[in-house]
């Protein structure tokens, strides 16, 4: 490591990586967790109105956005890793008392709980990151850990939750989730370094703030995870309802996002490194303002094939972007300001997740009613699928501007120390 950091690890950087992708994998800070597939599953078990039932999802992204910021400073003065266990522990519980809830009034208390221990969890997972690589390794080494995201969490879990919910019930979807918790807090040790806490931790949002390439990359990041969660809502209810799929069948859709987001970003982490940020990110954004459109003109007619070619392209259009932005972001962060950084910076996806939650719901909700009287007739969430595209169309557009014209040109700066470590070339944007 450049910076000699004690909480920097000299050995194998892939190690620490890949276990900084598990939050994900269990669904934290992702616009789809464990149970997103379940949706309506629970709708119909419950008799909930669209309105009410968005609050599984939004109680357990808020949850997270709450104990983000703070928890990431805890894990500056105690080590990474307690934190990171921690959060394991508290999502295993959770996810067992989602599992349990014995009725409305009790689902959303144990997401709630479930969301505060995925956010203590996530909340270090960009810092352990950069802890363990070098500055000219940040694309590679963002572009394996969402390789391993994207296998977990959407390749082999769609698919998993997805039969687990149509062969027995979405209870056990949270009944796995624990397990898995519970396995990954026993390996933890042997994955994440002990280190040593900093010995100071001085606030450091202000220059955060001041980190033009931070400000417009968490900007950036926020108005991408609107798409998501508009996109992933409103495909689970479409598919269900205008389609007919089984959760099964929703699950086994999920996998033609998941394949480019698994297999491209090695490479478009190695392309971040090599090229810098613009090529990626203009790539990126091309595809996935092609796949709204398609996906608009799809949805609206009711033609299945089209859809599952718009979300084959938006998962390969995020991965040119995703890594980009994360290298953006905490290239130029010194050792002292990764904690915040990484709290802020998922805080900003998880808001972004939740308002396109809540834009999804009230399009589906409004329109459907629109259209039909009787909530969930096809010819409603054909149209409503159709606006979300348009919508998605229009929030890209606005990302990509703001992130072309706000990144910092091609060069390297170098940061000066802040808590006595010598300084660190960064590199180029």
């Amino acid at each position: 490591m450049s910076s000699g950091h004690p909480l920097e690890v000299h050995g194998s950087w892939r190690r620490p990586v890949v276990w900084a992708a598990i939050p994900l994998v269990l669904g934290a800070a992702r616009a789809m967790d464990a149970l997103g597939i379940a949706l309506p599953q629970i709708r119909g078990e419950r008799g909930m109105r669209l309105q009410d039932l968005q609050w599984v999802g939004l109680a357990f992204l808020l949850a997270q956005a709450v104990v983000l910021v703070s928890a990431g400073r805890v894990g500056d003065r105690v080590g990474r890793r307690p934190v990171f266990m921690t959060g394991l522990a508290v999502v295993v519980l959770g996810s067992l008392a989602v599992a349990v809830a014995p009725a409305d009034g009790w689902l959303v208390p144990a997401r709630i709980f479930e969301g505060l221990g995925a956010g203590i969890l996530v909340s270090g997972s960009y810092a352990i990151v950069r802890d363990n690589v070098s500055t000219e390794m940040l694309g590679r080494a963002f572009g394996l850990w969402a390789m391993v995201a994207g296998i977990g969490g959407w390749l082999v879990g769609p698919l998993v939750y997805g039969a687990l919910t149509y062969y027995a019930s979405w209870r056990w979807v949270m009944v796995l989730n624990a397990t898995l918790g519970l396995i990954a807090l026993v390996l933890t040790p042997n994955f994440i370094p002990g280190g040593r806490p900093l010995a100071i931790v001085r606030p450091s949002v202000r220059r955060l703030l001041r980190d033009k390439n931070f400000v417009v990359a968490a900007t950036t990041i926020s108005l991408i995870f609107v798409i998501f969660g508009m996109l992933w809502l409103t495909l689970i209810f479409y598919f269900n309802t205008v389609h007919a799929l089984s959760a099964t069948k929703i699950g086994l859709l999920a996998l033609v996002y998941g394949i480019p987001y698994s297999a491209l970003p090695p490479f478009t982490g190695r392309l971040a490194d090599r090229v810098g940020v613009r090529r990626p990110l203009l790539i990126g954004f091309g595809l996935v303002v092609a796949s709204m459109v398609l996906f608009s003109i799809s949805t609206g007619s009711r033609d299945l094939v089209g859809t599952v070619v718009a979300v084959t392209l938006t998962g390969a259009g995020v991965i040119f972007v995703t890594p980009a932005l994360n290298a953006v972001a905490f290239r130029q962060i010194h050792v002292e300001d990764r904690s915040d950084a990484s709290g802020i910076f998922l805080t900003m996806r998880l808001i972004g997740t939740a308002a396109g939650v809540a834009i999804a719901t009230t399009m589906l909700g409004s329109i459907s009613d629109t259209t039909r009287p009787a909530f969930g007739v096809v010819a409603g969430y054909d149209l409503a699928a159709s606006w979300v595209g348009r919508l998605g169309v229009v929030v890209a557009l606005v990302a990509f501007v703001v992130v072309m014209a706000g990144i910092r040109p091609r060069g390297v700066t170098w940061i000066p120390a802040a808590v006595g470590n010598g300084s660190e070339p960064t590199g180029s944007a």
